[in-house]
């Protein structure tokens, strides 16, 4: 079947009559339209599909795609294109940060050095200084946690 301009108005007024968010019929338009203008006047079919995903995966972050991937699934659904539906990519969650997001022990003595003046008495308290600093303390859950994980 070969996707029309027809078909993308459909498409827009269904998502508006199940009351979708202005910026998820945005989302989901831009990427039909996307698709249909890669088809190139093609018919749209699984093989298609297929190779359309494999190119957004060279191009995009797996989550990305996945966005990608939900809204032609749904167009699919409207233009009764069931066999193209496509699988989204798994996502690996990481468990522990990138080493260069890590603070080294150097930064961690610097932001001890910071937190001292400040607990000793002047009464602000480092969250609400340096928004910098902040970051790398709530990194370390709020604590005082030295390199190696050790609370201090």
């Amino acid at each position: 079947m070969k996707i029309t301009e027809k078909d993308l108005t459909r498409f827009a007024a269904a998502l508006r009559a199940e009351e979708r968010s202005p910026a998820t019929i945005e989302k989901y338009c831009r990427e039909a339209a996307r698709f249909a203008g890669w088809l190139k006047g093609r018919a749209a079919d699984r093989e298609l599909a297929l190779a359309y995903k494999a190119e957004l995966c060279g191009q995009r972050a797996p989550a990305g795609v996945n966005g990608a991937i939900a809204a032609l699934n749904r167009f699919f659904d409207l233009l009764g294109l069931g066999e193209c539906r496509l699988k989204a990519v798994k996502v690996q969650r990481r468990i522990f940060r990138e080493e260069e997001k890590e603070l080294t022990e150097k930064e961690y003595r610097r932001l001890l050095a910071a937190e001292r003046p400040a607990a000793a008495g002047d009464g602000e308290h480092l969250c609400h200084r340096h928004p910098g600093q902040r970051a790398a303390f709530f990194y370390c859950g709020g604590r005082k946690a030295g390199p190696g994980g050790g609370v201090q």
